[in-house]
């Protein structure tokens, strides 16, 4: 399975775009570099962040984790997402 350019991560804060500047596909399935990306560190060396949207409160938060525990994704962050803002 290749090794996607791009990671996108939602968190309680917001939704961030990485994209993957280091890559191994070979191995990118094996214990140690699942453990790698649990590190800070290390995950910084892997990846670069390409843009961050901040959710407006935590109403907010909680509609868009909603959304996409229901499979619903919210398109219209892609545009700032893709943006290149950070």
């Amino acid at each position: 399975m290749p090794v996607p350019n791009y990671l996108l991560s939602e968190s309680a804060a917001g939704y961030s775009l990485y994209e993957v500047t280091q890559s191994e596909e070979i191995g990118s399935r094996t214990q140690e570099f699942l453990k790698l990306l649990t590190d800070a560190q290390a995950f910084r060396r892997l990846v670069k962040l390409v843009s961050f949207v901040p959710f407006k409160n935590a109403a907010h938060a909680l509609e868009n984790i909603n959304d996409i525990s229901e499979g619903m994704n919210r398109l219209s962050y892609y545009p700032l997402l893709f943006s290149g803002r950070c």
